[in-house]
């Protein structure tokens, strides 16, 4: 049965009762070094030092990687061995503020930002330390990289924000139209392209007039580019890359090719365009982001946050929190922490507060609700049964490591398993044995 996605119909993604943004400031920040796929990033300060805001706290060593940055402006207390959602073990820089958030003296506005040649974008782009921030993690100049080696010629903007609660880049497209726009003629400059499309859902009226009204406003700034929005329908998980291509080149994806390299076209989040707006006008790297902090019994609101934000100082003036399961990111993809230290990364879209008692599960009844729902053509009840067996050489011979940890399989479940948890860790663990694997080789 062919995938066509689960739709979502209610409350939980209406942006009715959505409040202004607000600017969130902490009293300190645990700043991991690994935020991005592939190596942390090497440490360039100690305890005692005081940093400012956009100053680098750590460089790249080793492709692929990414530059990290303060996020607020005080003192080093401390460097930390710090636990990621995803089992992976950091250096993690925690910063004490000063509350003056002061900043680097090379964030300044820069002038003429329009006429940056593609030589300064790329440099640009490298010094951000911009990576996916729709929950990917790439380096941005890394996937540009592959971009330009299988010589794309379409730059396509996900704006397909279609997992309940979260509405973060929602709000980037409605209020911020202007530089979703401006990040992405610039990262369309790094690779020398003309094609760009702006992919939102259709039901979102608000954000579709936001963006059209802003694309007529920039027709004289951009010449040279072909900008076009295309909708979608409002099904989940649409926004993941490869089924956005092939909704896009109705051409099925193949599971052993990239999207740069099947498509020609490389794939880049709303809230990743903003983060490069910002640096082509201020030369400010990507030291915050914008979150939702929604739950099922409280209003949504989105905040920008300095990035190494601790979830517990976020929660501590909600009281909905108490006692409540909490998920960094939505509340199907996203991971439940019990360890409120862990920071707002990179990569975090939202943190979702869910009161409501999660059920007990029962005996798997054999529905084949979970193989229905699964668009990478998985069977996730004979997965989660292998795996919990320790059936290793029976999931050698399966194709788990193309799981993209989207929960369509956990939300369908009327035994209520926890099928995605296991399996997209599970995914996980298989791909980085293959990747060490190819580099012995």
């Amino acid at each position: 049965m062919p995938f066509d996605g689960l739709d979502f119909i209610g409350t939980h993604t209406s942006l009715s009762e959505e409040r202004a943004l607000e600017l969130f400031l902490p009293k300190e920040v645990l700043i991991p070094l690994l935020q991005h796929r592939g190596n942390p990033a090497e440490l360039l300060v100690k305890e005692g030092d005081y940093v400012r805001i956009g100053q680098p706290i750590g460089k790249v060593k080793d492709a692929p990687s990414a530059p990290v940055h303060a996020s607020i402006s005080g003192t080093v207390t401390s460097i930390e061995q710090l636990r990621l959602p995803d089992g992976r073990v950091s250096s993690a820089v925690r910063i004490e503020s000063d509350g003056k958030r002061q900043y680097i003296s090379s964030v300044k506005k820069n002038e003429n930002f329009l006429d940056f040649t593609p030589k300064i974008l790329w440099q640009l782009l490298f010094q951000s330390g911009i990576v996916g921030m729709g929950g990917e993690g790439y380096s941005a100049f890394y996937k540009c990289q592959i971009a330009e080696e299988f010589g794309v010629d379409t730059l396509l903007i996900n704006g397909i924000q279609c997992e309940p609660y979260l509405t973060c880049d929602s709000y980037q497209l409605r209020e911020r139209s202007s530089k979703v726009i401006q990040g992405a003629a610039a990262l369309a400059g790094v690779l020398q392209i003309k094609k760009i499309r702006f992919c939102i859902q259709d039901k979102w009226m608000r954000e579709i007039e936001a963006m059209y009204t802003a694309l007529q406003g920039v027709e004289t700034e951009f010449p040279d580019k072909e900008m076009e929005i295309l909708l979608f329908r409002s099904r989940y998980p649409q926004g993941y890359e490869k089924l956005l291509c092939q909704a896009v080149y109705e051409k099925p994806f193949d599971l052993n090719k990239t999207v740069e390299e099947q498509y020609k076209a490389v794939v880049f989040n709303v809230s990743t365009c903003c983060a490069f707006a910002e640096m082509l006008e201020k030369n400010l790297p990507c030291v915050s982001r914008i979150i939702t902090l929604s739950g099922d019994q409280m209003d949504k609101k989105n905040i920008q946050v300095p990035i190494g934000t601790r979830v517990s100082e976020l929660l501590a003036a909600v009281p909905e929190a108490k006692d409540a399961n909490i998920v960094l990111g939505g509340a199907i993809t996203g991971v439940p922490i019990s360890d409120l230290d862990m920071p707002v990364m990179k990569t975090t879209t939202g943190i979702t507060v869910l009161q409501n008692e999660i059920p007990k599960p029962m005996h798997c009844i054999r529905c084949g609700s979970c193989e229905s729902a699964c668009p990478m053509n998985l069977i996730p009840h004979l997965c989660e049964r292998l795996i919990l067996g320790n059936k290793e050489k029976k999931l050698e011979k399966l194709p788990i490591e193309q799981c993209i940890s989207c929960g369509a399989c956990s939300y369908v479940c009327p035994s209520k398993h926890s099928l995605s948890y296991h399996i997209a860790r599970y995914a996980h663990q298989a791909r980085m044995k293959k990747m060490e694997g190819e580099k012995e080789a």
